[in-house]
């Protein structure tokens, strides 16, 4: 698919197994949750699911905007008796295909699960018969012998060793003086040269945070103290919104293809007729900083932009030249793709904003 990326998973971190979730951004695609773990209590004579205390982060996997047979894929590989390394390992070296449809039977006999490792019980040693006498019940004196039941033996049962009990280590008093957070870089937007992408800061972060055991929330105060300008202002709006980690996360992972986004990616549309439409749903989203996108939320499969590699929420920058963002009417951004005969030359770019933030045209999207 034209304009597809690897995903940015992390193959030296080993993944626990565990419930985990297909989860759907805009921004950054597919990617796999870990389902926390819940507890039932008492509150009022009525009981309740709450999130379980003191849990450590574990970060999510992103895949990157998976077509129809990736997302057959990974719905298979979930259900599946797949260990999360390996749907990992799959991804990783996953490249989506036009056309291809996605046959779970054909798959499964392509790449077959591992087998379910059977339950061992233990042994119990058998009980001990005791030999029978097979005489003629007589005795010398011509008397029948009368033998008493004999009690059974019980079962010998298999002690297991105990190994002492490690000592439990001390509980970790969490404080911002850590000096450990200092292993973290500071992240200031004018230092966007020498500061990591995003992607490898949220690394660093992790392999601070992980080991002495944080709360997603204690995570999300480290980060305050390490983030600076308006990286600090996005953080503590986020906080005031109750964003939850996973949320920051994404949003501060997308500023990585903010500096990537005026990377030409130009897609050339074919149509046999001018009476034929282009195949693509548009709404648009305008601001002072990125300036109008003509967003496509719907793509017909097999039109003409379907075949030109176009997919949901591409952003139209620019078509046959003219630059769409410094436009200030979306309806006059439109007519140029409109316009165009039987071929039109796109620039497209990453959404910068999210659903919510998308307005519909006065005039009809279908073009």
């Amino acid at each position: 698919m034209t304009g597809w990326k690897k995903p940015p998973i992390n193959t030296n971190r080993k993944y626990p197994e565990g419930d985990w979730r297909k989860m759907c951004s805009q921004a950054a695609g597919y990617y796999l949750k870990l389902k926390e773990q819940t507890v039932m209590v008492n509150r009022g004579g009525v009981m309740i699911e709450i999130v379980k205390t003191g849990q450590v982060h574990v970060p999510c996997i992103p895949l990157g905007h998976l077509d129809e047979y990736g997302v057959g894929v990974l719905d298979a590989m979930l259900e599946g008796n797949y260990s999360i390394m390996e749907i990992v390992e799959f991804f990783l070296n996953y490249e989506p295909t036009t056309g291809m449809v996605f046959n779970k039977k054909k798959f499964a006999e392509a790449h077959p699960p591992p087998p379910t490792p059977p339950d061992t019980e233990d042994e119990e040693e058998e009980e001990e018969e005791e030999p029978v006498d097979e005489g003629d019940g007589n005795d010398g004196d011509g008397e029948p012998k009368v033998e008493e039941p004999k009690p059974k033996k019980k079962k010998k049962k298999k002690e297991k060793k105990k190994t002492p009990e490690p000592e439990a280590p001390k509980a970790y008093e969490f404080s911002l003086n850590d000096p450990d957070f200092m292993k973290i870089p500071f992240m200031h937007p004018d230092k966007k040269k020498t500061n990591p992408t995003f992607e490898e800061w949220f690394k660093i972060l992790y392999s601070v945070c992980d080991p002495k055991g944080l709360t997603d929330e204690q995570c999300i105060e480290v980060m305050g103290i390490r983030m600076g300008g308006s990286y600090k202002e996005e953080l503590n709006q986020l906080k005031k919104e109750g964003r939850d980690l996973e949320y920051i996360e994404l949003w501060f992972l997308r500023k990585d293809l903010e500096g990537r986004a005026f990377q030409d990616k130009k897609y050339e549309l074919v149509r046999s007729s001018l009476k034929d439409k282009w195949g693509v749903h548009v709404s648009f989203s305008k601001s002072d900083e990125w300036g109008l996108h003509l967003v496509i939320d719907k793509v017909k499969e097999n039109s003409p932009a379907w075949k030109g590699g176009l997919r949901s929420f591409d952003c139209i920058v620019s078509v046959h030249g003219w630059v769409i963002t410094l436009f200030d009417k979306a309806e006059v951004a439109l007519s140029l793709l409109q316009a165009c005969g039987n071929m039109a030359i796109l620039t497209i770019l990453q959404s910068h904003g999210t659903t919510e933030e998308l307005s519909d045209l006065t005039c009809d999207s279908w073009v």
